[in-house]
C-alpha cells in the first residue's frame, strides 16, 4: 500500500510534500513515520502512519488534515 505524496498543511493551508523519496518497493505499516515539508510556509510535519493513511492505489494523493 502507498501513502499520500502530499497533504494539506495545517499551518497555512498550502500543500506539504513528502520530504524523503519513496520507492515502489517501500512498504508502510501503521506506526511508521514520514516527514512532509510545506512548500509555502516551510513547516515540517512528522506524521505517524495509521490505517486511514494507507491508500490502495496511486490516484489519491491528498489527505485532508
Amino acid at each position: 500500500m502507498a501513502i499520500a505524496e502530499r497533504i494539506n498543511c495545517m499551518e497555512c493551508g498550502g500543500y506539504a510534500y513528502l520530504a524523503q523519496p519513496i520507492g515502489a518497493e517501500d512498504v508502510f505499516e501503521p506506526g511508521d513515520s514520514v516527514v512532509y515539508l510545506c512548500g509555502e510556509c516551510a513547516q515540517r510535519w512528522d506524521v505517524v502512519i495509521d490505517e486511514e493513511d494507507l491508500i490502495d492505489d496511486d490516484t489519491s494523493t491528498i489527505v485532508d488534515g
